[in-house]
């Protein structure tokens, strides 16, 4: 979504044989024994169910694999809800900001190009913070995260609107730093990448209720200047 990627190609559905080579597939018997390697050092690869009659259904069975891709169409749309929201919000407060930013934030920790982190926690961590973000949105507080930038430097800028109605605080403690923006304001936090462990935890009071976004930022970041590097 973050690359504007509107379809999801998979090669394969069915490939149940085992291949010792792309042009050599050897029939397999019983699908549910031995290895789940269907091309050399790849699990899984071409194949999204098994028949289901070692279970008694009629008929496929889905695997994780299936299930990853349902979640991930299931996110894509949530993340085009949030940009509609997102833009319909800049319309009546007249900022001018779109939901890039926003899913720039919960991306950063993931990958850096074409290179995944494949750490299980940031991964769930990050679609967490989707599904608060999203429902921050909807609320009466009309939030949104209207910039957010690293500087490579050890400080992270998170900018932030919300209308008048509502309180918004970093770990307890009301954000001061603001600008009066149609009919609400734009929060500015900055936040130096100091301690062992950094993170932000907003929450968003307004009409009774109070909503949440957490975030980590990760560890301390130490810059040292190219003269210091030179005379170690």
């Amino acid at each position: 979504a973050q690359y504007g990627v509107t379809g999801n190609l998979f090669w394969a559905t069915d490939i149940y044989g085992f291949a010792h080579d792309v042009n050599n597939i050897q029939p397999i018997e019983e699908l549910y024994e031995g290895s789940a390697v269907r091309f050399p050092n790849v699990n899984g690869d071409g194949y999204l169910f098994y028949p289901g009659k070692k279970y008694g259904v009629d008929g496929p069975i889905g695997s994780l694999r299936l299930e990853a891709l349902r979640d991930g169409l299931e996110e894509f749309e949530i993340l085009y809800a949030l940009s509609e929201r997102y833009a319909e919000i800049s319309a009546l407060c007249g900022e001018g900001f779109t939901s890039e930013s926003a899913i720039e934030s919960l991306t950063r920790g993931l990958y850096n190009g074409t290179v995944v982190d494949t750490d299980s926690y940031a991964f769930s961590t990050a679609r967490s913070a989707l599904m608060q973000l999203s429902i921050l949105s909807e609320s009466d507080a009309d939030f949104c995260i209207t910039d957010f930038a690293d500087d490579g430097y050890g400080n992270v800028t998170y900018k932030l609107y919300a209308n008048n109605s509502a309180v918004v605080k970093n770990h307890g403690e009301e954000l001061t730093q603001k600008e009066a923006a149609g009919g609400g304001f734009v929060y500015t936090l900055k936040v130096p990448l100091e301690k062992a462990e950094n993170s932000v935890a907003f929450t968003v009071a307004v009409s009774g209720a109070e909503y949440a976004f957490g975030a980590s930022l990760g560890g301390k970041v130490s810059v040292n200047s190219a003269a210091e590097a030179s005379e170690s």
